[in-house]
């Protein structure tokens, strides 16, 4: 936990790990095998095929990614990978074990991106999700987040 000491919102997190048994630290690209492992149990996560341990290893290299994890002991319960784009932010990545999810681990992780992001000086994040995705659009929404009105997101296969 000291790692997150000079996060704000530490003392809350803190409380709530000492309470639920649950610890949140900062991701390392040591822990990209783990990171693939768990966020390929849960299809409701747009987990590429080819976002595999070394793919994430480097992203978690980078000086621009923002990732944390949760664990109960030796599990993970939790992982949100997010990074900086420019003057924005972004929420790649988050999935929470369906038998944690009512513990607020969701909420933590996406609180502890944030305030890095805005330690960074970042004021506008963003998230894509399925527009059928109902559970997800609900989280997003709790989270602050609003659909956005007149963009559309285009992408390309490289």
């Amino acid at each position: 936990m000291t790692q997150l000491d000079s996060t704000p919102g530490v003392s809350t997190i803190k409380t709530m790990s000492l309470m639920s048994g649950i610890q949140y630290h900062k991701a390392k690209p040591g822990d990209g095998r783990e990171i693939v492992a768990f966020m390929k149990k849960h299809p409701e996560v747009a987990f590429c095929d080819w976002q595999n341990e070394i793919v994430t290893h480097r992203i978690l290299t980078k000086k621009t990614t923002v990732a944390y994890i949760a664990t109960k002991g030796k599990e993970y319960v939790g992982v949100a990978i997010s990074g900086v784009m420019g003057s924005r932010g972004t929420i790649n990545h988050l999935a929470v074990d369906p038998k944690y999810r009512i513990n607020n681990i969701g909420n933590t992780l996406i609180q502890l991106c944030t305030d890095e992001m805005i330690n960074y000086g970042i004021r506008r994040m963003f998230i894509f999700t399925d527009i059928h995705n109902h559970g997800g659009l609900s989280f997003w929404k709790k989270q602050g987040f609003s659909i956005t009105k007149g963009e559309v997101t285009l992408e390309k296969n490289l």
